[in-house]
């Protein structure tokens, strides 16, 4: 992992760092680095407040979390999620690592946990847009960049993360490349002609009056010419 990777790290703990900085680019692709960053970070931060590391945390400690997790609103597919990536961690510390031996906790213990005993909210079955819907969703859009990247994101199919990680050199006339996709190989992705002739606008007229976009390699950076940092991020 580069070290400008390791220095974008939010996780508050040591293990946590060297297990994510271990697997970047080997078994784990830059935006799932970013998703597991930030699950670590909300449980690791949960021990912090209990005054525990993820050294000195025990089983009853998980249970707590995934509970708190339930009291959040979270569904069962997130909580999995983040249970899954602190399992990995605890088997990363047990196998790789000096600390293995002071664990309080066996990783072998999560698959004692039965998410079905928690009361979850129920998974959103989500419905196609209709064409009026989507000219509806355009139509909100008060920046020409983020309707662009929603025209994007109907057209190609991409994720948002995907959307905001894709960079100059990846667009071409009739199609666009997706170089780091979650959990899968890089792959083109062709685009209309309508599409093409947006991203020319867009570079020509619109992309310039973003500060510091000279410097950004991004499509749709920042106003800080920066590529945007989360799904919700409008700067």
């Amino acid at each position: 992992m580069s070290s400008s990777r390791c220095d974008s790290l939010r996780v508050p703990d040591e293990y946590a760092q060297e297990y994510l900085s271990t697997k970047a680019g080997v078994a784990l692709e830059p935006t799932t680095v970013e998703t597991y960053d930030s699950q670590l970070t909300a449980y690791t931060t949960f021990l912090n407040g209990r005054e525990k590391t993820t050294i000195t945390a025990e089983f009853t400690d998980v249970i707590e979390f995934i509970e708190e997790c339930v009291r959040r609103g979270n569904r069962r597919s997130t909580i999995s999620g983040k249970l899954s990536v602190i399992a990995e961690l605890y088997r990363y510390i047990r196998l790789r690592t000096d600390a293995g031996d002071e664990l309080n906790l066996d990783p072998l213990r999560f698959r004692e946990i039965d998410l079905d005993q928690y009361n979850v909210p129920e998974r959103i079955e989500r419905d196609a847009l209709s064409k009026e819907e989507i000219r509806r969703l355009f139509d909100a859009f008060e920046s020409y960049r983020n309707r662009l990247m929603a025209i994007v994101g109907v057209e190609t199919g991409l994720r948002n993360s995907d959307i905001r990680t894709l960079r100059i050199q990846d667009i071409e006339s009739d199609h666009v490349h997706v170089y780091a996709p979650k959990n899968s190989k890089p792959y083109d992705v062709p685009i209309s002609e309508q599409l093409s002739f947006e991203f020319d606008v867009w570079f020509k007229h619109h992309r310039p009056g973003y500060s510091a976009s000279s410097e950004s390699e991004y499509v749709f950076p920042s106003q800080q010419g920066a590529k945007l940092s989360q799904n919700s991020s409008l700067n």
